[in-house]
């Protein structure tokens, strides 16, 4: 099975969506048919996505994805206009075999009025890797439901909200239950009970 290793030239501003990649043929798409056969996608140029971004499902080999150098996740205002924001997308769901999702550097998710990222129903999925992130938005809907979640990495997400900003408006959510994902640890129980008491909403197996 191939992998690919894309080097599209350096991106730091708004991307497309992959879908509109397919429509143009300018690159890989979210069509299930577009990724056949491909069962590992590292995306090296990839640091910043604003609106648009990433949709990927209902694919059937494809076992990892990395965005090696993505720092930011971030709504986007490109017009000048206050209150204008556009909202990123990160989209990974219902891909059969895929059981790694690495974001090394991401640092930051959010930006202004709201955020939402939905890895779900990815049934072999076991290792969302963001060591380092931070979920900073006046609403913060992280949905990682429907997966096979490592505790470790259960641990991980839980103890990076904890060391996030508490949101200011109404979504305050991390979705980490459903499939077969794995119950917190102690420790991870512990991050999970801070941020119930700071208002957050966080969901476990």
């Amino acid at each position: 099975m191939p992998t690919i290793t894309a080097n599209w030239a350096p991106c730091n501003v708004a991307w497309p969506s992959y879908q509109q990649y397919l429509t143009d043929n300018q690159g890989l798409g979210t069509s299930p048919k577009a990724w056949a056969g491909i069962t590992s996608v590292t995306f090296n140029h990839v640091n910043f996505i604003g609106s648009g971004g990433v949709d990927i499902y209902s694919t059937q080999d494809l076992a990892t994805l990395s965005f090696p150098n993505l720092e930011r996740i971030e709504t986007v205002d490109p017009n000048g206009n206050p209150g204008e924001y556009l909202q990123p997308l990160f989209n990974i769901i219902s891909n059969d075999a895929l059981t790694q999702v690495q974001c090394p550097s991401l640092t930051f998710v959010g930006g202004h009025e709201s955020i939402n990222i939905a890895i779900i129903n990815n049934a072999a999925l076991t290792n969302i890797n963001m060591p380092l992130v931070v979920f900073d938005c006046d609403n913060v809907d992280i949905n990682f439901s429907g997966n096979a979640l490592s505790q470790s990495c259960v641990d991980q997400i839980l103890a990076r909200a904890d060391a996030s900003p508490v949101p200011s408006g109404t979504v305050k959510n991390i979705r980490l239950n459903g499939g077969t994902s794995s119950a917190p640890s102690v420790a991870g129980l512990a991050s999970k009970a801070s941020l119930i008491t700071k208002g957050w909403n966080p969901t476990t197996n």
